[in-house]
């Protein structure tokens, strides 16, 4: 009884991975990609996708099942495109991290965002910049900074630090 029981499950195991991989095959034949949410970069890793990215990835979770996924000039996960300089007047707020800061829904949902809207209200003209990309170490953190955000010459930067997994992410080899 237990020799037919383990053959019954081997039978099932080999017979799903078989499925499994003919299911594939057949997806990767038709030409079926499934969205990047990110791409390849030298000195960082990966990044966020390229400028002007519109996407929508699937999220049952979401209303509508869907998160429009959209970046703007600079590549950040912000609707609106960054000027180089500063508007006159404008505090620039940069806030680096990882998938917190990012966030993981429409733009304007995200912790930048709504930091920009509250600073409006109190009368704080201020731009804030969202310049998480999911994944991210703190080191990654650092070098991003270097090279994306101080050129924006921001007044202030915040470093975002999760502690749920950022410690960890500095020993992952990607």
């Amino acid at each position: 009884r237990r020799v037919q029981a383990g053959i019954g499950l081997v039978l099932v195991v080999v017979s799903t991975t078989i499925f499994i991989l003919v299911a594939e095959g057949i997806l990767r034949l038709i030409g079926f990609q499934p969205p990047p949410l990110s791409v390849g970069d030298r000195v960082l890793g990966f990044t966020n996708l390229p400028p002007h990215t519109r996407l929508n990835t699937v999220f049952p979770e979401y209303p509508g099942g869907m998160i429009p996924v959209w970046t703007n000039n600079l590549s950040f996960l912000m609707d609106e495109d960054v000027q180089p300089r500063k508007p006159p007047g404008t505090t620039r707020i940069a806030v680096i991290g990882d998938s917190q800061t990012a966030g993981a829904g429409v733009n304007s949902e995200s912790y930048c965002t709504r930091l920009r809207d509250l600073l409006k209200a109190r009368g704080v003209p201020a731009e804030v910049l969202n310049a998480g990309t999911g994944r991210y170490s703190p080191f990654q953190y650092y070098l991003k900074t270097k090279r994306e955000v101080v050129p924006l010459a921001p007044d202030r930067v915040i470093v975002a630090i999760y502690a749920g997994n950022d410690i960890q992410d500095l020993v992952r080899y990607d």
